[in-house]
C-alpha cells in the first residue's frame, strides 16, 4: 500500500518539487482516498488504486485532472490478480474520449 509519509505534504517539499518540475505523485487508495492533487509540475502522476471505480469515479477523477494546469498526467491504475485495473484503464480512457461532462453525478 502506498501513503506518502506527512513529511512529503510540508510545505518546502512541494516548492522544490516546483523548483525542480518534479510531479507529486497522487495516490487513491481504499484505505487512504486523496482529498486533493497538489500540483508541483507541468504534468501529473496519478494511481489510482482501489480495488473499484464507478464510472461516476472515473469521470471525477477525469474533472479532477481537467482542472489541473497540466500538460499531459500520467495515470496508472491498480494491477491485481483480477486484472480489473486494465479494465478500469480502458474505461477511463473510454470516458475521456467520450467527454466526462455525460457521466456528471451530483456527489
Amino acid at each position: 500500500m502506498y501513503q506518502p509519509h506527512p513529511s512529503w505534504l510540508e510545505a518546502e517539499i512541494p516548492d522544490l518539487l516546483r523548483k525542480k518540475s518534479h510531479s507529486l505523485c497522487i495516490a487513491d487508495t481504499d484505505e487512504n482516498p486523496a482529498n486533493e492533487i497538489i500540483s508541483t509540475a507541468p504534468w501529473g502522476y496519478l494511481r489510482l488504486r482501489r480495488s473499484d471505480y464507478t464510472d461516476a469515479d472515473l469521470s471525477q477523477w477525469m474533472e479532477r485532472i481537467h482542472s489541473q494546469k497540466w500538460e499531459r498526467a500520467f495515470v496508472f491504475f491498480k494491477h491485481e490478480e483480477e486484472a480489473k485495473g486494465p479494465e478500469m484503464a480502458m474505461r477511463f480512457h473510454e470516458l475521456a474520449a467520450s467527454g466526462v461532462k455525460k457521466f456528471k453525478t451530483g456527489r
